[in-house]
C-alpha cells in the first residue's frame, strides 16, 4: 500500500511538473511576442485592402511583428528557463500576491506608456480588434516577464538565505565594506566621457522656460516646481557672475546633479549588497548603471525629473527602513525630510506618497497585527 501511495504521489507530481512546464512555455512565448510586437496601428494599404476580416486580422497582426526572430527565440528560451527555475523555490504566499499585483500594474504602465508615446492617448490599446488582441498579448506577456523577475529577486533577497550565509562572504568583506565608494568611482569613470561630451548639459523645452524665469524674462510659474527653479538660479547666477559665462553656471549645476545621481545609485548598490547573500546581483546592477545610456543621459539632462528620480529612490529606501523599524525616530525624521523633497520637487508628489503609504499599510505583515488607530497613526504621520 505504501508503495502504491508513493507511486500515486509521484504520478501527481509528474503531471503537475509537465503542466507547469507547458504553462511556463506558453507564458514565455507570450512574453517574447509581447516584446516583439509593434503596437502602432497598421497603415499598410496592402493589408487594409483585404476584404476578408479574418484574413485581414491575421495579416495585420503578422505585419505588426518585428522581423528580428532570432532575438525573440533567445528571449523566449531565457524567460522559459527563468520560469522553470521558480518551480521548486520556497517563496511566501505574500510575496506571490505582491509580485502578481505589482507585475500587472507594471505591464499596464508599459502598454499605456507606449500608447501615449505614439498617440498622446490610451486609445491605441483598443482602437480596433487587432489592437485589442495586441494589448491582451502584451498584458500577459509583460506580466510574465515582471512576475518571473520579481519572484526570482524575492527568492534571492530572502532574509532566511541572508542569515544562513552571513559568514559565507568573508573573502568579500573588503568589497562590501567599501562598495559605496567603489561603485561611485566606477560610475564616475564610466560616465566621464558622457559628462564631458554634453557640455554644458542636455537642454529640453522645460529647461529653456525655467532659464527664462531665472533671468526674469518670464513670470515665475508653478508649471515647474518653484523649488527646482530657485535651486537652478541659485547655482547658475553666482557662477555666471564669477566667470562671466552662463554656460559655466549651467555646467556646474550639471556636475552637481550628476554627482547626486551617482551617489544615489551607489547607495542603491550598497543597500542591495547588504540584503543579498552574494555580490553577483549588486555587480549586475552596477554594470547596468554604468553601460545603459539612459542612466548617464538622464543624469546630465537639465530637467526637474532628472533630480526628482534619485530623490524618489532615496525616499523609497527610507520608507523600507521605516517599515522595518518604526521605533527608531531618526529613521522617521529622514523619511519625513525625503518625503518633503518628493513633494517640493514634483507638483504631484503628494499623490505618490499617499498611494505608496496606503499600499504599505495593506501589504506589510507587521501592520496587520496592529489596531485600527495604529494604521492611521502610521499613515497620518507619513502624510504630515
Amino acid at each position: 500500500m505504501l508503495g502504491t501511495k508513493e507511486a500515486k504521489e509521484n504520478l501527481c507530481f509528474g503531471k503537475w511538473s509537465v503542466c507547469y512546464s507547458v504553462i511556463a512555455f506558453l507564458l514565455a512565448l507570450l512574453s517574447a511576442t509581447a516584446v516583439s510586437i509593434d503596437y502602432s496601428i497598421v497603415t499598410d494599404t496592402s493589408v487594409l485592402e483585404i476584404t476578408n476580416p479574418i484574413v485581414r486580422f491575421i495579416e495585420s497582426f503578422t505585419y505588426s511583428l518585428k522581423n528580428n526572430y532570432l532575438s525573440g527565440i533567445i528571449l523566449c528560451f531565457a524567460i522559459f528557463r527563468l520560469l522553470l527555475s521558480l518551480q521548486n523555490l520556497k517563496i511566501a504566499r505574500r510575496a506571490y500576491i505582491i509580485a502578481f499585483i505589482i507585475s500587472f500594474l507594471m505591464a499596464v504602465a508599459v502598454l499605456v506608456g507606449q500608447s501615449y508615446a505614439k498617440t498622446n492617448s490610451a486609445n491605441l490599446l483598443w482602437s480596433d480588434g487587432v489592437q485589442i488582441a495586441k494589448t491582451i498579448i502584451g498584458l500577459f506577456g509583460y506580466w510574465g516577464i515582471f512576475v518571473g523577475a520579481s519572484l526570482w529577486l524575492f527568492h534571492r533577497m530572502d532574509e532566511s538565505d541572508i542569515k544562513e550565509h552571513v559568514c559565507a562572504c568573508n573573502k568579500l568583506v573588503f568589497v562590501k565594506k567599501h562598495i559605496f565608494v567603489l561603485s561611485a568611482v566606477i560610475l564616475i569613470i564610466c560616465w566621464l566621457p558622457r559628462i564631458i561630451s554634453v557640455y554644458p548639459g542636455i537642454f529640453m523645452g522645460d529647461t529653456r522656460y525655467q532659464l527664462r524665469q531665472i533671468y526674469g524674462e518670464a513670470p515665475l510659474s508653478i508649471l515647474h516646481p518653484i523649488v527646482h527653479t530657485f535651486l537652478f538660479g541659485v547655482i547658475i547666477r553666482p557662477i555666471e557672475y564669477l566667470t562671466g559665462s552662463p554656460n559655466a553656471g549651467v555646467y556646474v549645476y550639471t556636475l552637481l546633479q550628476c554627482s547626486f545621481t551617482i551617489a544615489v545609485l551607489a547607495r542603491i548598490v550598497q543597500r542591495t549588497a547588504a540584503y543579498v547573500k552574494k555580490i553577483t546581483i549588486p555587480c549586475i546592477m552596477l554594470a547596468c548603471f554604468c553601460v545603459i545610456p539612459i542612466f548617464s543621459s538622464y543624469a546630465v539632462t537639465l530637467t526637474k525629473d532628472s533630480l526628482y528620480a534619485p530623490i524618489v529612490a532615496l525616499w523609497m529606501m527610507e520608507l523600507m527602513d521605516l517599515l522595518t523599524d518604526r521605533e527608531n525616530y531618526k529613521k522617521f525624521v529622514r523619511f519625513f525630510l525625503m518625503a518633503l523633497l518628493v513633494v517640493l520637487f514634483r507638483n504631484n508628489g503628494i499623490y505618490i506618497i499617499a498611494g505608496t503609504l496606503l499600499i504599505a499599510m495593506v501589504f506589510l505583515k507587521e501592520h496587520r497585527k496592529k489596531s485600527y488607530w495604529e494604521y492611521w497613526e502610521f499613515y497620518c504621520c507619513g502624510m504630515a
